[in-house]
């Protein structure tokens, strides 16, 4: 050996909060670093492991296995990305053996069987319908903001406040340009696979080659081959959703987030962090600016802007095109005057027959997939449910069954009432495949399609429907939050949006925010062309803060309000929140666990982890058969919040202690 390096620390991807200390045969001849995989024994098994330390110290009275073989020549993590994992462990309360692996494609994750050195079609193809190469020409505007920020030589987070439209990718494409003028890098984050065709395929068409896509959409050896590309440095610039942060990118320059307010940013199962939080923790490790763009930042983005943490840019105006006209239609009159449907209005109807007169495109609305929201029994009030979940059935009329949107669990449509033994079944509430049904109806020879997770199951499918309404084979587009972001269809002139507060109600502190956001994104889809656009929101609440100040376009005044309204309940970003939840199969042991979490919380931390709430039932308090309990704390600071994930993690390590399942979610995005 090079070094004498005797034992090393080796996280292993398991939901496991240690590492294990393995030591080194003596004839092994490459110097082992941190970065490198290793083959160890594990059990009866073989698996994968990651060097995360050397020249270790081993624990006393533990026997100590010895590494089966090295896998790497060199690390295939960088150093800083290591730094970057080892953070987003301990602030996410995450075992460090799942958060290595994400930043590895899957093949790596694997042991060897087989040569991967074999060519495969480059992802560019699948984008070559997207691929648009013209030159971008930025306005006087857009030169000052992006000549401001390829100034900074140091990490610095600058906001993008940009209008839909108003050529955020303009900006950002001039970025990178320069970045890779200076010999570095870029990142560029989108939240969601749909957005990457359009958006990869903009930033490809004008930088051709060295652009790599990176997102979970792509097969295994597909990831793995653009992952060797920006690894090899052939690729500079990654496009790509949450694991494409962890890229191995040498002498990375900038950090693209873009629609940094999403909410897909943030990973639902373990590790849950949030990939716009962990893109500026590695700017801030690697001393690089980060650019966050929206026409709708988070509240959060906005107050570090207030506290001058952040650097501030506005793009008020469209690009092309001028914002469109915005209806608000009240339907606690309007559903009197129809005779068509009740989801529908006379106004809404009326707009969409002038527009596909004109013989442009409609997008519509609705966060609800399906053709009714439940069944119920107009005899005795019976409604289905799961029961597995605390949800209602949702009836789809495709398949002609009803199902559970959590855990699949579905039956065939009621004739007559469990309950009771009536037959006055009747369906309650509007899905799009109810939509999609009354449109067919009243314009017969229009192409309608559907946008949501129902038809199209696969990104492949996605992107075909995008394409077709990008051609204009596509009239009317209804969907779900799928049609809401990113999405640039020239030709369409009219968007609806059907029962705008659907969301409002929800059990969840951000509610408010996030119809606002929903709004304001799906709005912008309309007259981003040549032609004037005409938005019309349906809405039972019409004078709701989020649907006046979305149809006003009025960030300002909404900011204002809600962040005063979050002020007075301490909720995020007056404070910083853990969801503790507790599941399992009988509820006397999850509330047991429940309280038996907060007694030693309140024992091991003392004084100073910040506000208790509960525990309580989780509001959805069965999922999948699972009793559903949580704890929420508020940390009213990071050293707070530090606290709590330190005395969680000492917990997690021993969780069999309680009999239940225990997960930790830092920053939640939502708590139902």
């Amino acid at each position: 050996m090079g070094v004498s390096v005797r034992f090393i620390d080796v996280a292993l991807n398991r939901p496991i909060f240690s590492t294990f200390t393995y030591s080194l045969p003596e004839e092994l001849d490459i110097t082992p670093l941190p970065g490198m995989r290793v083959v160890v024994p594990f059990g009866k098994r073989k698996e994968i492991g990651y060097i995360l330390d050397v020249n270790v110290t081993p624990p006393s009275g533990v026997e100590i296995k010895e590494v089966i073989s090295l896998i790497d020549e060199r690390p295939i993590i960088p150093q800083d990305v290591l730094k970057l994992i080892r953070w987003l462990a301990e602030y996410y309360v995450a075992p460090i053996g799942e958060v290595v692996s994400l930043a590895v494609p899957p093949l790596l994750r694997e042991l060897p069987r087989q040569s991967l050195k074999r060519d495969f079609p480059h992802v560019s193809e699948r984008l070559s319908q997207f691929l648009r190469s013209e030159k971008v020409e930025l306005n006087e505007k857009q030169k000052r903001i992006a000549r401001e920020i390829t100034s900074l030589t140091t990490h610095k987070v600058s906001l993008i406040f940009g209008v839909t439209g108003s050529g955020k990718t303009e900006v950002y494409i001039k970025i990178i340009e320069e970045v890779l003028d200076k010999g570095k890098g870029a990142i560029l984050l989108i939240p969601e696979i749909s957005l990457a065709p359009q958006l990869a395929g903009r930033v490809m068409g004008y930088f051709g080659s060295v652009v790599s896509v990176y997102h979970s959409g792509l097969s295994s050896r597909e990831r793995y081959l653009e992952w060797e590309k920006i690894r090899g440095g052939s690729s500079r610039i990654v496009v790509g959703t949450r694991s494409a942060i962890f890229s191995p990118i040498a002498e990375l320059g900038v950090i693209i987030v873009d629609e940094e307010h999403d909410y897909a940013y943030k990973q639902e199962d373990s590790p849950r962090y949030n990939a716009r939080d962990v893109a500026i923790m590695r700017g801030k490790i690697e001393n690089i600016p980060v650019v966050l763009g929206s026409a709708t930042p988070s509240l959060e983005s906005f107050t570090n802007v207030k506290k001058g943490k952040y650097l501030y840019f506005e793009l008020k105006e469209r690009h092309l095109g001028k914002a469109p006209v915005v209806e608000i239609v009240d339907m606690r009159k309007e559903v009197r005057s129809t005779l068509l449907n009740p989801y529908l209005s006379v106004t809404l109807i009326s707009a969409i027959a002038k527009t596909l007169e004109e013989g442009k495109q409609v997008i519509l609305f609705l966060n609800r997939k399906g053709f009714a929201k439940f069944t119920i029994c107009r005899s005795c009030g019976y409604i289905s449910k799961c029961p597995n979940c605390s949800i209602s059935l949702t009836y789809h009329k495709v398949t002609a069954r009803l199902s559970c949107h959590y855990c699949g669990y579905h039956i065939p449509p009621l004739s007559t009432c469990p309950s009771c033994g009536g037959v006055d079944i009747d369906e309650v509430g509007a899905g799009t495949q109810m939509i999609e049904d009354v449109l067919a109806s009243e314009f017969p020879y229009s192409r309608i399609v559907r946008l949501d997770r129902d038809f199209a199951r696969t990104d492949k499918k996605k992107s075909e429907i995008l394409g077709q309404m990008k051609s204009g084979e596509i009239d009317i587009l209804i969907g779900t939050q799928m049609v809401t972001k990113g999405h640039d269809f020239p030709n369409v002139t009219l968007v609806g949006i059907i029962l705008a507060d659907q969301l409002i109600h929800f059990p969840d502190f951000r509610a408010t925010e996030r119809t606002f956001q929903l709004i304001t994104q799906v709005s912008g889809r309309a007259g981003r062309g040549f032609h004037p656009g005409r938005v019309i929101i349906q809405t039972y609440s019409p004078s709701h803060i989020s649907i006046v100040s979305a149809a006003t376009g009025d960030i300002d005044g909404f900011v204002d309000k809600e962040l005063e309204a979050r002020r007075e309940l301490n909720y995020p970003p007056y404070s910083r929140l853990v969801n503790i939840r507790v599941s399992g199969n009988v509820e006397e042991r999850v509330v047991k666990a429940a309280h038996k979490i907060v007694s030693r919380m309140k024992d091991v931390c003392k004084t100073g982890f910040g506000e208790i709430l509960g525990p309580a039932p989780a509001p959805i308090r069965m999922i999948r058969g699972k009793i559903r309990w949580q704890i929420l704390v508020k940390c009213q600071s990071v050293s707070q919040l530090n606290k709590v994930a330190c005395f969680l993690r000492e917990e997690l390590k021993e969780r069999s202690r309680y009999g239940v399942e225990i997960s930790v979610d830092v920053d939640p995005i939502s708590t139902i």
